[in-house]
């Protein structure tokens, strides 16, 4: 019996250890990425990706993958906070030739997570400062299992 738990806890700790390893694999914005239009590919189920706001006006956005699923999908966010920095993250939803507003949060702590819905249209997340300060510390936005 002892053995079959030592062999479970191997494999526990292995597949943590690889699921673990996918913010480790964010992909770097690439810029422009300021508008829904020439959004960066947004994170997938095993990568995460980063960024930097580089001044008060600049617009990170990701497009997320339309899947249907029957809840929301979760997305987390982790800014560094260390200067103080307080971001937005804004969640829009592509209707035809618009992009509606969805949804709107505010991080003062680096930590959000927030939840795009699962009916298979486009969505965009948006990141800017929400205070016009910037860190060269940036970001990461990575999908939540």
């Amino acid at each position: 019996m002892l053995k079959h738990k030592k062999a479970l806890l191997m494999a526990s700790a292995a597949l943590t250890l690889f699921l673990g390893t996918g913010a480790a694999y964010a992909a770097h914005e690439t810029e422009p990425n300021d508008t829904p239009q020439t959004a960066n590919p947004g994170p997938s189920f095993f990568s995460g990706v980063s960024g930097k706001i580089g001044s008060p006006t600049d617009l990170d956005y990701y497009k997320i993958k339309a899947f249907d699923f029957p809840s929301g999908r979760p997305y987390q966010f982790l800014g560094s906070n260390s200067s103080g920095v307080e971001y937005e993250l804004h969640v829009y939803e592509k209707n035809g030739s618009d992009y509606t507003l969805i949804k709107q949060s505010a991080t003062q702590s680096g930590l959000g997570i927030t939840n795009v819905p699962g009916n298979g249209k486009e969505h965009y997340i948006l990141i800017k400062s929400a205070d016009g300060r910037v860190t060269s510390k940036g970001y990461t936005l990575q999908y939540l299992i």
